[in-house]
């Protein structure tokens, strides 16, 4: 039972959470965490640990709650064939006692009680917003930055937390955007360009200079390339990456604030 509950749980890490793409991803969440607090070297491969553990966590709840959605939309996917949750629901509750300890363990009270109020206001949008539609994804996604903002306590420099916390949110909001075929609807224009043009624009808020200019030209011009040909032969993965090559420009013009 043990043994066929982890193999359960294996299977749907490996198709929910491939750790080549989840671990870069906690890596430059974790990056821009550690970039807003103390620089402490030891404190950096925990605050990965961290960021890939809360990942996992929120993730796994993620396709708890969207169960019943999948089996009619998604019925491939694990959760969606499996005859019991119990097996998941004990991870899930096993990974939220671990991360709370070691976030208290990194930031103390207050990045505990930030974890708590995540817990409880998503708890409060699973429960009374049941439709899946394009406010629900922003909503969700905004669990990202919060983790950044959990883990970089206690904050040394609020404004790289704060530029950080934006440009990974706008990343990931980007990503959800280019994850489908075919133009940006009227609904999704102004959208996405709101979005290019914050995470194209943070750097500069904190580092005034020609390499934060210069980080943000880039930015817009490969997202908006990216947006120009979503209908052409322009593999999604090579879309997808472009968000979070434009934070990784935004996190290094401010790691020149922090090491300067």
């Amino acid at each position: 039972m043990f043994a066929s509950s982890l193999e359960s749980i294996g299977t749907w890490r490996a198709s929910r959470l491939p750790a080549g793409r989840f671990l870069l991803l906690a890596a430059l969440f974790a990056y821009a965490a550690w970039l807003s607090s103390t620089l402490s070297a030891s404190r950096l491969a925990i605050t990965l640990a961290a960021m890939f553990s809360l990942i996992a966590q929120f993730r796994l709840w993620d396709d708890l709650i969207d169960r019943v959605h999948d089996q009619a939309g998604h019925p491939e996917r694990v959760l969606a064939r499996v005859s019991s949750t119990m097996p998941f629901v004990r991870a899930v509750v096993a990974l939220g006692f671990l991360n709370s300890l070691v976030v208290t363990s990194l930031g103390g009270v207050p990045a505990a009680s930030a974890l708590a109020a995540l817990y409880v206001l998503l708890a409060i949008w699973y429960r009374h917003h049941p439709r899946r539609d394009l406010l629900h994804t922003h909503v969700l996604l905004a669990k990202y930055p919060w983790f950044v903002l959990i883990l970089a306590m206690p904050i040394a420099d609020p404004k790289v937390a704060i530029v950080a916390i934006v440009s990974g949110y706008c990343a990931m909001c980007l990503y959800e955007l280019l994850d489908h075929d075919g133009p940006l609807t009227h609904v999704t224009k102004p959208i996405y360009a709101a979005h290019v043009g914050a995470l194209a624009a943070a750097p500069s808020i904190v580092v005034p200079s020609l390499d934060a200019a210069l980080a943000g030209g880039i930015s817009v011009c490969a997202l908006c390339w990216c947006a120009c040909n979503r209908s052409l032969a322009v593999p999604r993965a090579v879309r997808q990456a472009v968000p979070f090559i434009a934070c990784a420009l935004v996190l290094a013009v401010l790691s020149l604030r922090r090491f300067s």
